[in-house]
């Protein structure tokens, strides 16, 4: 990367199979169901702005560049991304320090890479 600085200095999209998409009230339902707690409505059309109800990213180029594919489908994004916000909250409470808990998390996701094989892993 460092030797293509060029061909690497631009915006990548990471995210989920095709089959993991979901509609922004279907991740917002999932998320407060994994955090046990919190509530959403519908905006009013009227008087909002236009919002997409379905958003997607494109990770053909990081795929076919970087030779990069996910590790976790949606529902484990999902559980790490809550379970990582509520171990923040809890520790903000308590002014500790979240790097051991980043760090476990990180060597987790590394590690199931390696069992998939990725070539970056």
């Amino acid at each position: 990367m460092c030797q293509d600085a060029k061909r690497y200095s631009s915006s990548w999209n990471f995210g989920p199979e095709h089959q993991g998409h979901v509609t922004v009230q279907q991740l917002v339902e999932k998320i407060i169901a994994r955090w046990n707690k919190g509530t959403w409505h519908p905006a009013n059309d009227q008087i909002q702005p236009h919002e997409a109800n379905y958003l997607s990213l494109d990770c053909t180029k990081s795929k076919n560049i970087l030779q990069w594919y996910p590790v976790y489908n949606l529902d484990e994004t999902m559980d790490e991304t809550v379970r990582w916000y509520q171990g923040y909250y809890e520790n903000y409470e308590k002014n500790s320090d979240m790097y051991p808990f980043t760090m476990e998390q990180i060597f987790s996701y590394v590690e199931k890479a390696k069992r998939r094989n990725l070539i970056w892993s």
